[in-house]
């Protein structure tokens, strides 16, 4: 391959990008309807092909795979490919979901904001309404969905791979069978103060014994009661610019924030890296409570990891990233708002041991959740079969939860844009407490107001895409296990 049709491939490629998160951010913000991925990749042929993908894997070859814009390009070339030929069923997905309205007696809520319904509705027969009536839309979505996964299958096939997960696997160097191990040792090393914890707490908050509950009811206890007290609305953007200020790492890039209750908008929040470092933007749905700090900090984290990249950088370095490398540094600033002395310095409120107890609480069970994900979506895109998938995510998701939870949750729109995206979250969890406790034996306990810390990761971020998930964990001096992440939880539950 001529440098030529490199920088061809760098140029087309960053417009493909930035045309491709525009497209996301109008959808998934609620202010379009409609979707038009599938004309945009149609502009873009050539990357609907696997000849790209192939000649630059042939370098990559060639050159003993260790040049890391090569690796980026390929997991580009990879995704894209594959992305592009369920384009037109993803138009229709988003299209669906953005104008779908659930019709509750006299209430229209919008289908993407019944999560955040759940979160604020304290009556348990509204919520289990809005459940009810949320699972009637999604049926309407599953045909569309299940699709999606058919041709992501095939066109993994396409590039030479079995599935997907081994594509996955190939494109972002995570050992899948050893996470997913991880994640099992995680699960099996926490069931019992999970469900301890979780039944002590919703006996005494709920009215009702846990083994009567759905997945929307701990939801809403999670994010309710004095955690929702503390954590008070809008206040999040107030801490989070503290913190930039306090550590040095407030900087000119600007990262617009829309967190208006808007009509068809998705719920939770999410980064768009439109353009790095130059325009990104965030799109935050208020639930209230500490989701939406969790929802800004992860944002903010992702953010950072690109907003000191260097502006003259090529395509690969600027836009693109090894995404456990992105989650970690997204879960490093969310996980802030579980720190004490973090709440001491920024959470004007009074807080009793109960209160960090049902906090950690909530952390296990999000961790929980997301390493039983793992588990599901690695059967999910390893070309098992999927005549049962309902039925298999229900089992595996119970079991995590220790709750009922709805089988039409076993395809989501996410997992539309980021397919199997729970290998880098959790790979996150497990890396995270170790960065995060070498940056507090190096600089101090509260590492967020320590100028020469922020210089240390601003150091790590001017990399760009060149720093990958590895080097973190070198850096941490630790690749992160089952039981790293365990004893977060037993220090604080037990």
């Amino acid at each position: 391959m001529s440098e030529d049709t490199l920088t061809q491939i760098r140029t087309q490629g960053e417009r493909l990008f930035s045309s491709l998160e525009r497209e996301f951010y109008s959808n998934l913000r609620g202010l379009s309807k409609k979707s038009s991925l599938e004309d945009i990749y149609n502009s873009h042929r050539e990357f609907g092909e696997p000849g790209l993908f192939k000649s630059i894997n042939g370098l990559l070859t060639a050159e003993d795979g260790n040049n890391a814009g090569l690796k980026l390009l390929s997991a580009f070339l990879a995704e894209t490919f594959v992305m592009s030929r369920a384009s037109s069923l993803t138009d229709r997905v988003l299209s669906l979901e953005s104008s779908s309205v659930l019709k509750i007696g006299k209430k229209r809520i919008p289908y993407r904001s019944a999560t955040q319904n759940i979160l604020n509705e304290p009556n348990k027969q509204k919520r289990d309404e809005i459940q009810n009536h949320r699972t009637e839309a999604q049926e309407k979505l599953i045909p569309y969905l299940l699709e999606i996964l058919y041709v992501t299958a095939g066109a993994s096939e396409s590039l030479g791979y079995s599935n997907y997960s081994e594509l996955k696997e190939y494109a972002d160097g995570v050992d899948i069978t050893s996470l997913s191990n991880e994640a099992k040792l995680f699960i099996r090393d926490t069931d019992y103060i999970s469900k301890e914890m979780l039944d002590w707490f919703f006996t005494r908050r709920m009215g009702f014994p846990l083994k009567d509950s759905n997945s929307a009811d701990v939801a809403f206890m999670l994010n309710s009661f004095e955690l929702k007290a503390a954590y008070s609305e809008k206040d999040y953007t107030v801490c989070a610019a503290k913190v930039l200020d306090d550590s040095g790492l407030v900087n000119s890039t600007h990262v617009s924030v829309d967190s208006e209750k808007r009509k068809g908008k998705a719920p939770g929040g999410i980064f768009f890296p439109i353009l790095p470092p130059f325009e990104m933007a965030v799109s935050i749905f208020p639930a209230g409570g500490p989701a939406d700090y969790e929802y800004y900090f992860g944002a903010l984290g992702r953010a950072l990891s690109y907003a000191f990249t260097d502006r003259g950088d090529d395509f690969e370095y600027r836009c693109l990233r090894d995404p456990v490398q992105t989650e970690i540094f997204s879960e490093l600033f969310k996980n802030l708002i579980f720190e004490r002395k973090w709440l001491d310095r920024y959470i004007d409120f009074e807080r009793g041991e109960d209160f960090y107890k049902l906090l950690f609480l909530r952390r296990l069970m999000c961790a929980r959740e997301e390493a039983r994900r793992l588990i599901y979506e690695v059967a999910l895109y390893s070309g098992e079969s999927i005549d049962n998938l309902q039925d298999t995510y229900k089992e595996i998701m119970e079991e995590a939860l220790h709750t009922r939870v709805s089988g039409l949750d076993f395809l989501t729109t996410e997992d539309i844009r980021e397919p199997l995206r729970s290998v880098s979250r959790f790979k996150a969890c497990l890396i995270e407490p170790c960065l995060s406790k070498r940056l507090r034996e190096t600089y101090d306990e509260e590492w967020w107001r320590e100028k020469d810390a922020g210089v240390e990761l601003k150091n790590i971020w001017s990399e760009g895409g060149r720093y990958r998930s590895d080097e973190v964990s070198g850096t941490s001096g630790f690749d992160g296990t089952a039981a790293e992440l365990r004893r977060v939880f037993e220090r604080e539950l037990s």
